[in-house]
């Protein structure tokens, strides 16, 4: 819902509890391209709830910004860190398949970037 008052009083008649949005402060964030000879995979997954329905995207870059490919999947009910996840792993199979190895993997999780950093953690 927005946060004005003709909503306020049409939900106010049909006595509906609101819920307000928070204010979001915008970040800045500025895409690097990759080394020559490298290409660049951004994933990223959603889950609405958790568990949910969830699906993974990634967006493959080459080193002068270059759409290379692309992909997107379904991954039925799971939990988010399952989903960001099996984004990496569909990412990384995705570029060896199609002959990139030298591969530049960037998501927005921080549990799966430390995963990768540090073999310790996954059994």
């Amino acid at each position: 819902m927005h946060n004005d008052t003709v909503d306020f009083s049409y939900l106010k008649v049909f006595y509906i509890i609101t819920c307000l949005r928070k204010e979001i402060s915008p970040i800045q964030v500025i895409w690097e391209f990759p080394h020559i000879n490298w290409v660049k995979v951004n994933t990223d997954g959603i889950a609405r709830g958790c568990p949910s329905f969830s699906a993974c995207v990634g967006i493959f870059r080459g080193s002068k910004g270059e759409y290379i490919g692309s992909f997107s999947s379904f991954l039925g009910v799971q939990k988010s860190l399952y989903v960001d996840v099996m984004g990496a792993i569909l990412a990384i199979e995705l570029a060896w398949s199609k002959g990139f190895r030298r591969i530049w993997l960037e998501c927005d999780s921080s549990l799966l970037c430390q995963a990768f950093s540090s073999f310790n953690l996954i059994p």
